[in-house]
């Protein structure tokens, strides 16, 4: 509705600071909840910090009404928290690292739960929102080293063949300790997981933002493991969440069908309704 109203602002002032006012509220709430939770030194589950369900999301709100409120400044320094490592069982993972599935539920695939590098329910949406804020001229203290710690993340994970580059969707407690991901085949090319979505954060970033070495911004490169190989002519369902590359091959247009014409009418002297 905000984007909507955004074409009719005088129509709708009243109502997007009434929107304003209770994204504040909601904002507050959830990061004095995310606050005693850092300092508690528990993980994190998804949905406090994720594009779909999270602060990025909220985070993404404030930016898109380029309100530089004490509120944006407060999500940006969780957000910087968040990066920062945790010990979990006696091993330090991220900060971002979930105890959980992707699912936000406890399953026995998951045993000590997962990185997710997800750009709606993962670090690769917080690594967006950051690269946006600094673009727009929102930072804070530490708002570089977290992106950096981020980057320094994928760059650990990133499978490299070639020119070519690709992620997980996550990495496991057992990758982790292996050091390397599982082998896996190929997933789909969407944008809320995998390389669709993380190429997309990364070109987000600030050409000023220190980067560790051998990272590289994906460019067309990243969306050639995007492609189906062989080709295939199905694309996935393009829906707004897991929808195709730009380059996935398509079917051809179906050829436009000639109109049949209507049937002709006999109309004797008797019809009077021709």
């Amino acid at each position: 509705m905000a984007r909507a109203a955004e074409h009719q602002p005088d129509a709708y002032r009243s109502v997007l600071l009434r929107l304003d006012e209770q994204l504040d509220t909601d904002v507050r709430r959830r990061l004095e909840t995310g606050h005693r939770r850092i300092d508690s030194g528990r993980l994190p589950e998804l949905a406090e910090f994720d594009a779909i369900r999270g602060l990025v999301g909220y985070g993404v709100q404030l930016l898109h009404r380029d309100r530089y409120s004490p509120t944006l400044s407060r999500v940006l320094n969780y957000f910087v928290h968040l990066t920062e490592p945790l010990t979990d069982d006696g091993e330090t993972v991220p900060g971002w690292w979930s105890g959980t599935s992707p699912s936000g539920k406890l399953d026995p695939r998951f045993p000590g739960g997962h990185a997710n590098n997800g750009m709606a329910h993962g670090i690769g949406g917080v690594l967006a929102f950051l690269a946006l804020a600094v673009r727009k001229g929102h930072t804070v203290g530490g708002h570089h080293q977290a992106l950096r710690t981020i980057l320094a993340w994928l760059d650990r994970w990133q499978d490299r063949t070639g020119t070519e580059a690709s992620w997980p969707y996550w990495i496991t407690r057992d990758e982790l300790r292996e050091g390397r991901p599982a082998p896996s085949a190929p997933r789909r090319p969407s944008w809320c997981y995998g390389t669709a979505g993380l190429a997309r954060a990364s070109s987000s970033l600030p050409s000023r933002s220190a980067t560790p070495g051998g990272w590289t911004r994906p460019s067309t490169h990243s969306w050639r493991p995007c492609r189906p190989n062989p080709p295939s002519s199905k694309p996935p369902p393009t829906t707004v969440c897991a929808t195709a590359s730009p380059d996935w091959p398509t079917s051809p247009p179906a050829q436009p069908r000639t109109p049949t014409p209507p049937p002709q009418r006999n109309c004797g002297r008797a019809s009077r309704g021709c």
